[in-house]
This record gives structure tokens, C-alpha cells and sequence, in this order.
């Protein structure tokens, strides 16, 4: 099992070329790394509505990410635990992601301040 999952907004900071960022991933053995399939939706989502070179250019870096990180499926282990967290104060999004890590016991990847709200959740920002 991977030790940590990144979250969307990581990923973002990746394909941005931010300096902190790139340093962390490219340290970073593969198979240490992962993202959850809701978070490949999301960025599968992102390259649909783009066009034309900028869509290429996104191409080229999911491919790019996906090589060094693996895509696991969100299963039941995840959605039992997103099952107790509907007082917890995220969008669905942010709590199928957090359950999922949850799930995994592994650290989740963000520069999103919410996900501080889920308790037990073990969070890294790799831009400060």
C-alpha cells in the first residue's frame, strides 16, 4: 500500500511545475505514491473540457503523473467510512477522498485546510 495520497489540488501544484512540489515527487520512490480514482475522475473530467494545445499539454502530464503514481479504486473499506461522516463539514468530493485515505491508513497530500475538520485524517503539504 502506497504511504500517501494526493489529493487534486496537489496534483495541480505538480503539473504547475512548482519547484517545492517537483523536488518532493520526484524524491519520492514509486510506488510510495497514489491517488484515488475519484481524484483520476476528476482530472479525467478537466482534460474532457479542455481543448486544443491545452488539452495536449494536460495529456502529456497525467501521463507523465500516472507513471510515477498508481490509481487505486475507492472500495468498501473507503465507503464505510465515508458513511460515518456526514457531519463532517467537506463537500461529497472532499469526503470521498478523505474516507479513501482513511481507509488506506495512509497521509493525505493537500494545501486544502479543510481536510483538517476529518478526525484521524494524517495530513502532509508538500508547497510550504
Amino acid at each position: 500500500m502506497p504511504q500517501y495520497l494526493l489529493d487534486t489540488d496537489s496534483i495541480k501544484y505538480v503539473f504547475q511545475a512548482h519547484p517545492i512540489m517537483k523536488r518532493r515527487i520526484v524524491s519520492m520512490r514509486v510506488g510510495t505514491m497514489a491517488i484515488s480514482a475519484i481524484t483520476y475522475g476528476l482530472l479525467m473530467q478537466e482534460l474532457d473540457v479542455s481543448q486544443g494545445d491545452t488539452r495536449k499539454q494536460l495529456q502529456r502530464q497525467i501521463d507523465g503523473f500516472l507513471a510515477r503514481v498508481e490509481v487505486l479504486a475507492w472500495d468498501q473499506a473507503a465507503a464505510d467510512i465515508y458513511s460515518k461522516m456526514a457531519e463532517v463539514k467537506l463537500s461529497w468530493v472532499q469526503k470521498l477522498v478523505a474516507s479513501h485515505a482513511l481507509s488506506l491508513g495512509a497521509v493525505l497530500v493537500t494545501d486544502d485546510k479543510l481536510f483538517k475538520k476529518v478526525r484521524n485524517l494524517r495530513i502532509e503539504n508538500w508547497i510550504i
